[in-house]
């Protein structure tokens, strides 16, 4: 349970100060926040970059009393700086979500929002994006296309050394006691590990003990 200190109360991610004529609403931060992103340098599009900061003044915007407002974009910008980001380039997209957001609503039919997937070759696939793009919105008034890059692993899975079945974890397993009893069970725990608890401490000093003798 939440209790209030200092006139504030946290709410999920909701820091809500009291006062006495009116709730003041701000973005909470946790302690354990790092303000680590995606960095600039990241081999990753553009718009991705953007999109942080983009959905975090969107937040701000929808949670912040107006006047914790502008203190809120001001850390945004300061936190994507570290990683990388330009800062003329963070200033403007934040810029340019206020003024949207500002903007008065246009009402009519919704346009139709369809998704085209395409591999993320690095800034050569930019042209062909936006040829794509310009030709779907010429053609097609009421669709709204999106764009999608998806990126490939760095290193395919096939190449990775196949892990040994007793050192694999979240298994369902079947043992076969020396007592010609089986169990079924579920471990999240090694595979080897929960195998040695079904042995009692007796025997597995006598196995130990044999081992021993054997060398």
């Amino acid at each position: 349970m939440e209790e209030e200190r200092d006139n504030m109360l946290p709410f999920l991610d909701v820091l809500v100060e009291r006062t006495p004529s009116v709730f003041l609403t701000s973005i909470l931060r946790e302690p354990t926040f790092t303000g680590l992103y995606l960095s600039w340098d990241s081999f990753a599009p553009k718009r991705r970059k953007k999109d942080p900061f983009r959905t975090l003044t969107h937040r701000a915007l929808m949670i912040c009393y107006s006047s914790r407002l502008t203190s809120e974009l001001h850390k945004i910008k300061e936190n994507f700086l570290p990683n990388g980001y330009p800062e003329q380039l963070v200033s403007y997209t934040i810029r340019s979500k206020v003024d949207n957001f500002n903007r008065a609503k246009v009402y009519g039919p919704p346009r139709c929002h369809i998704y085209l997937k395409l591999p993320w070759l690095g800034s050569s696939i930019q042209p062909l994006a936006d040829k794509i793009s310009s030709s779907v919105t010429h053609c097609f008034n009421a669709a709204n296309l999106r764009i999608i890059y998806s990126t490939c692993p760095a290193f395919p899975s096939f190449l990775k050394d196949a892990l040994p079945s007793n050192e694999q974890r979240s298994v369902i397993y079947l043992y076969q006691c020396q007592c010609d009893a089986d169990y079924v069970g579920k471990t999240i725990q090694r595979l080897s590990v929960r195998v040695a608890q079904h042995v009692p401490g007796c025997i597995r000093i006598l196995e130990v003990h044999r081992r021993k003798n054997l060398l």
